[in-house]
């Protein structure tokens, strides 16, 4: 099924099951969304405590990532 298919498919369908098809995409949306930025706020925070632990204990590294 291609792109246009789908926009005919969705066009006939009727105004309640539109609102659901779009109520679905918008929490799906929302979803991975807040996935991504939790995602991105966890590596801030991990790299924010594996500067702090170079600062205090230059002599040794403390790696909190599954890299070596």
């Amino acid at each position: 099924m291609n792109a246009a298919q789908i926009k005919d498919e969705i066009r006939k369908l009727n105004r309640i099951d539109k609102i659901g098809l779009y109520r679905w995409i918008d929490e799906e949306s929302a979803a991975d969304l807040l996935s991504r930025i939790g995602v991105y706020r966890s590596l801030e925070i991990r790299q924010e405590i594996e500067q702090k632990c170079r600062v205090s204990t230059p002599g040794r590294r403390v790696h909190l990532s599954p890299s070596p």
